[in-house]
């Protein structure tokens, strides 16, 4: 056991402790556990990501009319925005790789297109929310629920992607059903067509199986 905490730290592997009393058999097993949960979030979190940067994506270029529009810096972006859009580019060129927009639209990180969501861009949801969220219940369509529940995903992705502990929240199974709700906001058809249909079982399998 001396060698796993070596190998995660100790300080990781003492996060997953809830006692002093408990073995560090016990608590490995719920550090395992942990991962197990979070690989069940990959594919969930993969197609959320996919969907939701392709509608924005396709919604903002029709509305525009310039299907190029982040091959150069959008002026309409906050400065966060603006530096995320000039990474990208750089990112591109040193890679002598040509900025298309196809490219950069794969280079902006979720955390860019979640940020189209917060209140600075109220004017843009209202030009383009009823595209970018064609599966929203039009008594939900606003910013400031969709903001809501993408800031809330992408904290818990964060986490996941970090290899934080997530056993810990509130309702798990809460968590990954508004995510295939998030998905079904932005694309109906997705989750049928991408998403394994015994996804949702083993879930709930693995969440079965806690330590």
């Amino acid at each position: 056991m001396a060698l796993i905490k070596r190998a995660l730290s100790v300080e990781r592997f003492e996060s997953h402790r809830k006692t002093a009393l408990e073995t560090d058999e016990l608590v490995f097993s719920r550090y395992q556990w942990n991962a197990l949960i979070c690989e069940h979030f990959y594919a969930p979190l993969r197609i959320l990501e996919v969907v939701l940067r392709n509608s924005f994506n396709q919604a903002y270029a029709e509305r525009a009319k310039d299907p190029n529009w982040l091959t150069i810096v959008p002026q309409w972006l906050q400065p966060s925005g603006k530096e995320d859009v000039t990474k990208a580019h750089n990112f591109l060129l040193e890679r002598r790789r040509p900025i298309s927009q196809a490219r950069v639209v794969q280079e902006m990180s979720f955390g860019f297109w979640t940020s189209l969501l917060n209140s600075k861009y109220e004017t843009l949801f209202h030009a383009v929310g009823a595209s970018v969220f064609p599966g929203m219940p039009k008594s939900r369509r606003t910013r400031a629920e969709a903001s809501a529940r993408f800031e809330a995903i992408r904290a818990l992705r964060n986490r996941i992607f970090h290899f934080r502990r997530i056993w810990n929240r509130a309702d798990l199974e809460r968590d990954y059903n508004e995510i295939l709700e998030a998905i079904d906001w932005v694309n109906p058809d997705a989750r049928r067509l991408l998403f394994s249909p015994d996804a949702v079982g083993k879930f709930l399998e693995a969440l079965a199986r806690k330590p």
